[in-house]
């Protein structure tokens, strides 16, 4: 699945920001971008004091780990 979104990226592939990363993720709060950032569940690169970037690709995958299964689904590990 290929998302379109509407922002300055510093890289092809990367988004900037963590505004720009909630809003790719489905509009998910900053906060709570920021808090897996923390916990480290959501890979990101710090360019200096305050630059945060995402690669497109390991947002999807992080994303694909929080997937809860439907009842009666097979769960892939």
């Amino acid at each position: 699945m290929t998302k379109t979104i509407s922002t300055t990226a510093i890289l092809p592939g990367y988004v900037q920001g963590r505004p720009a990363a909630s809003r790719y993720l489905g509009g998910i709060p900053t906060r709570t971008l920021a808090e897996l950032m923390r916990k480290r569940k959501i890979p990101f690169s710090k360019l200096g004091h305050r630059t945060v970037i995402f690669k497109i690709a390991d947002l999807d995958k992080a994303v694909a780990k929080f997937r809860v299964a439907a009842a009666g689904e097979e769960v892939k590990q």
